[in-house]
């Protein structure tokens, strides 16, 4: 598949999908969601790491919840003094996640300390 015909899956341009892939801009939720709703593992997009195979072979990933995630790290982030990497926001949003899942809700109070040791 073409960069292209990724980018226009997941509602981009061609550009904004090259930018993604060479680090240089993190994928908004917008993004994520419709990549999960194509079939695409974000939780690898975003970490590298894929995510829990469920018997079926298919990742499973709470859209809503990511989403909830990438909001939450995003403006936790937007107040602090400096800007962190893509990776790093990226791996915060990917452990923000993980903390989420018991209870499928986002405790920024959980993220809070985790994202003052990023700085």
């Amino acid at each position: 598949m073409s960069q292209a015909d990724f980018g226009s899956l997941a509602g981009v341009q061609k550009q904004a999908q090259l930018k993604y892939e060479k680090g240089e801009r993190l994928p908004g939720a917008a993004y994520l969601a419709a990549a999960a709703s194509e079939g695409v593992d974000v939780l690898y997009v975003l970490t590298g790491r894929r995510a829990v195979e469920v018997a079926a072979g298919e990742p499973v990933i709470a859209v809503d919840l990511l989403e909830a995630c990438v909001e939450a790290v995003e403006l936790e982030v937007a107040s602090l003094p400096r800007q962190l990497s893509l990776t790093t926001r990226a791996r915060l949003i990917a452990v923000a996640y993980q903390l989420s899942l018991a209870e499928h809700k986002v405790e920024i109070e959980l993220l809070r300390p985790l994202i003052k040791l990023a700085i």
